[in-house]
């Protein structure tokens, strides 16, 4: 697991930093969305002209939402420790940018990613095109080799797979469904931090 000792990290948000409460099934029944397909994928399928008024309600959904963010446990731990340790970070969501600014204002990590690292499907395509992840790696000057990306949801491991990063999957429960795009399984993040420092002790006895 020597990628865990890679020095750029890129995060999902909703889920993955903060606290599980999205219910996806309600707010596609809250825009008149069918069931079994992402909402942003939902909302394109619509004519042209019925798009704008519910992204906007999705919008307002969303922020209502990150009102209620809260930090998942040992997050902050996680994110510091890889700051001590020179890592970049970013984070990409399918969320939009106010909400995503909110969110990490709510769950104090503003500072530990500074504007010009943060992108959501104001900048898109959004995930799972690997095309935000791409942006982070050419403004870091990084190859995707030295990458990982982080989230709970399959357009998360997708996007990192298709960007040629590593891919490490949020599964609390450890029976998700997208094992398959995950180079690694976590259950919570004091375990990630456990198998990162076990990574880097491996390599240091290596060296």
């Amino acid at each position: 697991m020597q990628f865990l000792a890679r020095s750029h990290w890129i995060f999902d948000l909703d889920g993955t930093l903060t606290k599980p409460v999205h219910d996806f099934d309600a707010i596609r029944a809250q825009l008149g969305l069918p069931g079994g397909v992402g909402t942003l994928e939902g909302l394109d399928q619509l004519p042209a002209a019925e798009r704008p008024a519910l992204m906007e309600k999705l919008n307002q959904i969303g922020w209502e939402y990150a009102l209620r963010s809260e930090l998942q446990e040992g997050v902050r731990e996680f994110l510091e420790a890889l700051c001590a340790s020179g890592c970049r970070l970013g984070v990409v969501t399918r969320n939009n940018r106010p909400n995503l600014d909110e969110s990490l204002r709510r769950i104090a990590c503003e500072d530990l990613f500074p504007p010009e690292v943060r992108l959501s499907r104001d900048d898109p395509p959004a995930k799972p095109a690997p095309d935000p992840l791409l942006r982070l790696l050419a403004q870091w000057q990084a190859d995707a080799g030295d990458a990982v990306m982080v989230g709970d949801a399959i357009y998360d491991l997708q996007a990192g797979r298709a960007a040629g990063t590593a891919t490490l999957y949020l599964d609390p429960d450890g029976d998700g469904p997208h094992g398959a795009w995950a180079d690694l399984r976590f259950s919570c993040w004091l375990r990630l931090a456990e198998l990162r420092a076990s990574a880097l002790s491996e390599r240091g006895a290596s060296a």
